[in-house]
């Protein structure tokens, strides 16, 4: 029988509330312009608009994972430790802070080349909402990765349930760099409530 890899991997998260609450992008149209090309597995810099990011917090500001949506933000020091290991662009972003331009640490989207159809359908156990819902996963019990899907990325998302995961060697390396407001879950023991609830 074929090693289930699933257990190689973690689903990266948020350590704590504040890093998904209360930052506010400037423009108000910039996802509904911008957001499907961060969707894209293709380098996209040079089409997206700059984006301006108003953190309400220091604890925002020192933290070096933050999250607006589907747009993962990541500081310029865990950005340079990533790009060796992942398939991704990093694009830097304006932080204001206070109403001022926050120039002592800069910020950068984390975009993920990497997103992958990795469910493996037959071996994982999962609800769908209805075609009249719009189809799609709803609830899993139980989540098994497609091997030859994945490969051997080392950080993707796994495009169905819109969820970023990483190889537990890869999530070793950041814990013992200890950057700020990261937390990993074992993706072997992942049970979700909805990957589009908003609680």
């Amino acid at each position: 029988m074929e090693r289930d890899i699933t257990f190689d991997y973690s689903v990266w998260t948020f350590a704590d509330d504040f890093q998904i609450m209360d930052l506010e992008v400037q423009d108000p149209n910039w996802m509904s312009k911008n957001l499907i090309h961060l969707l894209s597995c293709e380098p996209v810099a040079n089409l997206i608009q700059p984006l301006t990011v108003e953190f309400t917090s220091i604890e925002q500001l020192n933290s070096d994972y933050l999250g607006i949506g589907l747009i993962e933000l990541v500081s310029e020091e865990l950005a340079m430790f990533l790009e060796p290991f992942v398939n991704a662009e990093f694009i830097q972003i304006s932080v204001l802070y206070k109403n001022k331009i926050a120039n002592e640490k800069k910020f950068f989207v984390m975009h993920l080349f990497d997103q992958i159809s990795a469910l493996d359908t037959n071996r994982s156990e999962f609800t769908e909402y209805s075609e009249e819902a719009g189809g799609g996963i709803n609830r899993i019990k139980k989540l098994v990765l497609d091997k030859a899907s994945v490969g051997v990325s080392k950080a993707f998302v796994i495009s169905e349930i819109s969820l970023f995961c990483v190889s537990n060697e890869l999530a070793e390396k950041i814990k013992m760099r200890e950057f700020r407001g990261i937390r990993f879950m074992p993706l072997g023991t992942y049970q979700n409530i909805s990957p589009r609830s908003s609680d």
